[in-house]
């Protein structure tokens, strides 16, 4: 006998820098918090990860940071990968960690490797 699946039984797999990066571009960068720092990609992100759950019912979810421009898996088969891509501005780059941080309070699974190698 064959079960169906449902949705809240899948498990997601998130590129959160695309997330990242359409927060910084997309929402204005008056948005602060308390410090006066930027906070528009922590707002922009939070709604997003607010939303997927919302929506996709989701109970097994993580989220994965593609942090380095030259140490990629990618960067083996292709050593042009990124290659013309500019860092990442400062004010997005000081946001990420809270990104991360506030992934993990909302329970999702996260993941980043700047220095590693994966293996496919």
């Amino acid at each position: 006998m064959k079960m169906a699946r449902t949705e809240s039984e899948w498990l997601y797999l998130i590129d959160s820098s695309v997330y990242l990066f359409r927060a910084y571009f997309s929402l204005p960068d008056s948005i602060r918090d308390r410090h006066g720092r930027a906070a528009n990609v922590i707002h922009g992100f939070t709604d997003f990860l607010t939303r997927f759950r919302e929506i996709s019912g989701a109970s097994r979810a993580a989220l994965c940071f593609d942090e380095s421009l030259t140490t990629s898996f990618r960067n083996e088969i292709d050593p042009e990968y990124k290659a013309n891509r500019p860092e990442a501005p400062e004010d997005l780059k000081q946001q990420i960690q809270t990104c991360k941080e506030v992934g993990k309070l909302m329970g999702f699974a996260v993941y980043a490797t700047p220095d590693t190698k994966l293996t496919i």
